[in-house]
């Protein structure tokens, strides 16, 4: 049983690994551009970087179920071996922290356009004609 469990475990952790590694590279996307649009005061750029945040954010809903997967599973692995507790947590702390970024990188981006147009976008849905 605890052969079974500890594969389990390790299975979610590796598919939570992928899901970071994804994001990240997201995020790193997210800041070149948020940052090279507000170098160059790149209006389209801006907004590209602002729709794509959707992409970033799909990976919060996935990312919410593993947690939660996760949490149960390390509640049952620290009875058996507290060395888990810290790998498994660190990991999902990075996954919370890669979304705060993407969301700065966003803010950034509104930014841009206040500065370009005069028109803030911050908290609503980005129109087709800004």
């Amino acid at each position: 049983m605890a052969q079974h469990t500890d594969q389990r475990y390790e299975e979610e952790l590796g598919t939570l690994r992928k899901h970071i590694l994804e994001r990240g590279g997201l995020v790193e996307r997210q800041i070149g551009d948020a940052s090279n649009s507000l170098a160059t005061s790149d209006r389209a750029l801006a907004e590209r970087t602002i729709e794509r945040d959707h992409g970033v954010n799909r990976y919060d809903v996935e990312i919410d179920d593993l947690h939660a997967a996760m949490f149960r599973e390390v509640l049952d692995e620290i009875r058996d071996d507290s060395s888990l507790v810290a790998p498994g947590l660190a990991q999902l702390f990075v996954s919370k922290y890669l979304e705060r970024i993407a969301d700065h990188a966003t803010n950034i981006a509104e930014m841009v356009i206040f500065m370009v147009k005069g028109k803030s976008i911050r908290h609503i849905a980005l129109p087709d004609s800004i």
